[in-house]
């Protein structure tokens, strides 16, 4: 099971560019997030990092992480959701 939290992590990563300082802007240390980033890989099954020496960067399933997150988010905070049309608030 996916815990959300690990998204909003995904997500301040995608922000920030670089694990420290995603970290640092989550008031959280850096090992912690590189251990948050495998668990949330290992929950969803899939990689989600392009990883080298000295870089980390999402991959393509990354990014489509990070976009389930915002709308993920979105709907957390939408009361409109179960409306006919669809709601404009998450883009369907």
């Amino acid at each position: 099971m996916m815990e959300l939290y690990l998204l909003e992590q995904l997500i301040a990563f995608s922000r920030q560019g670089t694990l420290s300082g995603a970290a640092e802007k989550l008031h959280i240390s850096q090992p912690a997030l590189s251990q948050s980033m495998k668990k949330l890989e290992e929950s969803l099954g899939v990689s989600l990092f392009e990883r080298s020496k000295n870089k980390i960067a999402l991959n393509e399933n990354g990014i489509m992480a990070v976009q389930l997150g915002r709308k993920s988010r979105r709907l957390r905070g939408c009361t409109c959701v179960w409306r006919t049309p669809p709601c404009r608030h998450i883009g369907l």
